[in-house]
């Protein structure tokens, strides 16, 4: 970081005699300046494009999040014959926002097996079935209770 003011002392020096460590001194903070200024055009490039990265996700988090809540709704809201809901917007307790994703785009609900669903988003085109669709992790309820895991005595 101090390159540059070794090359501005040095250009200063440089005038007058003797001129060796005024040339050594100038060789060093242009090639200290040259390299510092290669770096912050590095950094700045990296955080420019970290930025860009992380908006394009944050629409990815924001879909995902929307399919959890109403992979929630879905399976507390089971019919009384035990199949689930077709409907989205009959729901209770989802606004309009919350079936929709980040690309304001329905999301919609496959049955998978009698106990299984899981919800879908078309992704930023809106076109169902091609590769940027977005699909939650296949949801199963089942009315068997289920059992905690014993963890292994620690041992001291």
């Amino acid at each position: 970081m101090l390159s540059p003011v070794g090359l501005v002392l040095s250009l200063v020096a440089i005038v007058r005699a003797p001129r060796g460590f005024a040339i050594a001194g100038l060789v060093i903070g242009l090639l200290g300046s040259v390299w510092a200024i290669i770096m912050l055009l590095i950094g700045g490039l990296s955080v420019v494009l970290a930025a860009f990265g992380l908006g394009a996700a944050v629409p990815l988090f924001v879909t995902e999040a929307r399919m959890v809540h109403v992979a929630t709704a879905v399976a507390e809201h089971k019919n009384p014959n035990g199949s689930f809901p077709t409907d989205l917007a009959a729901l209770p307790g989802l606004s309009a926002d919350d079936l929709k994703d980040a690309w304001g785009h329905a999301l919609h609900i496959v049955l998978k097996a009698p106990n299984e669903f899981e919800i879908v988003s078309d992704g930023p085109d809106g076109i169902a079935g091609n590769r940027d669709d977005l699909h939650s992790n296949t949801t199963s309820t089942s009315d068997k209770p289920r059992h905690k895991r014993k963890r292994p005595a620690q041992v001291d």
